[in-house]
């Protein structure tokens, strides 16, 4: 397989590289069953978030109203009200992605080939065939996740810091739109790292690795 250097996002199925601005197209043209897979995880984990942050939100604002009202107004307080927030948050994400398991089977089945070496196999297999095969890839994998969580980590204390900062100066409006400014910046930013981190770091290194393998095995993309 020829690997151009403007290739730069790689399939997670077929492990093609591509250009970044024909990823989805190809992912619909050429994996349909793994898009629809995608997608109906997608939906049912957006309905089981749902599910629990909605009546969690409702008791949050709740309380919220309460101890500003007839406990404390401190700034010590409404951090904390906003931290717990996000714990909230990430409560509710833990439900969906255990509320979702079968639609996870169901994208694990697709079959899908190795984007070290070649080997076809479906996605339950996979992890096991890269502990054995390629554990180099793995501890790469570990560290890809790692950054994800610390990004997020990393916003939110940005945005907490920037709470703290101005919370003072919010009344009324101003308070609406700064939260919905929070949030959207939250996500903003972290989807604009991970596209970073795909486009400039993972096809790169996808590239590097295959080379590695293609050299030492005498052969392009091949199972071994």
């Amino acid at each position: 397989m020829s690997i151009s250097p403007t290739e730069s996002s790689v399939c997670p199925v077929c492990a093609s590289f591509l250009p970044f601005r024909e990823f989805h197209a190809h992912m619909r043209a050429q994996h349909p069953d793994y898009v629809a897979a995608q997608t109906q995880k997608d939906r049912d984990e957006r309905k089981a978030f749902a599910k629990r942050l909605a009546p969690a939100i409702l008791v949050w604002l709740a309380a919220v109203l309460l101890i500003v009202l007839f406990y404390s107004r401190d700034t010590a307080v409404i951090i904390g009200l906003i931290a717990s927030m996000w714990v909230i948050t990430a409560w509710a994400g833990w439900y969906a992605h255990r509320a979702t398991q079968a639609d996870t089977a169901s994208l694990e089945s697709v079959a899908r080939e190795c984007r070290v070496c070649g080997a076809t196999m479906d996605g339950v297999q996979m992890e096991e065939h890269l502990r054995t095969m390629h554990p180099e890839e793995v501890r790469y994998l570990k560290a890809a996740r790692a950054y994800s969580f610390g990004v997020l980590a990393a916003i939110a204390a940005l945005m907490l810091f920037l709470w703290y900062l101005l919370f003072p100066y919010l009344r009324g409006t101003s308070y609406r739109s700064f939260v919905q400014i929070v949030t959207y910046g939250t996500v903003f930013i972290w989807t604009g790292a991970m596209v970073g981190w795909r486009r400039f770091v993972d096809a790169r290194h996808v590239r590097h690795v295959r080379r590695i393998w293609d050299s030492s095995h005498g052969m392009q993309w091949t199972a071994p």
